[in-house]
């Protein structure tokens, strides 16, 4: 290194300044990585079988309710009246077997018809929240129908909601 070279390098280490070397770094570089995903097929959910409590009366001066049960079956309360055609609500979910899933149904479910609206709340379901291993299930949906005093007569619909997902 000559004079000149010694001077400027000692005079920038002077003021603070780094000095970089010429000499060049010693970086590896791999030329290919793996990269992979597994995409489950999506989840599906069928409703072959709506709810449906039945015949049913209430009372004309108080509230009264029918609970269908996952079974099929009807237990009428506080006076109420139910015949034995109610169904519970079947679905049937199609996804990757052994796989977790969450099951959303909503909290109350309206009915209309030319009377009062009614409501279904106390909702229940038998879904085991794993796709067993043949990747399909069946499972129920019941509730409690409430049914106003002096309800008119009619047919009363609604509908509802059933959110299925992996977990």
């Amino acid at each position: 290194m000559n004079k000149i070279s010694k001077l400027l390098i000692s005079g920038l280490a002077a003021a603070g300044l780094t000095v970089v070397s010429s000499q060049a770094s010693l970086a590896a570089t791999l030329s290919t990585a793996g990269a992979s995903a597994d995409v489950l097929a999506p989840m599906t959910l069928a409703n072959p079988t709506p709810m449906y409590f039945g015949f049913v009366a209430g009372l004309p001066a108080s509230a009264t309710t029918v609970v269908l049960d996952l079974t099929d079956g009807t237990t009428p309360g506080g006076g109420a009246y139910a015949d034995t055609t109610g169904t519970s609500a079947d679905f049937t979910i199609t996804g990757a077997a052994l796989r977790a899933y969450t099951l959303t149904l909503p909290a109350t479910i309206t009915l209309t018809g030319t009377g009062l609206d009614m409501t279904i709340n106390a909702i229940t379901n038998n879904a085991t929240g794993t796709v067993p291993a043949g990747g399909t299930e069946t499972f129920q949906v019941g509730g409690t129908l409430n049914i106003n005093a002096n309800q008119a007569a009619d047919n009363y619909t609604g509908t509802y909601s059933v959110t299925v997902n992996y977990q």
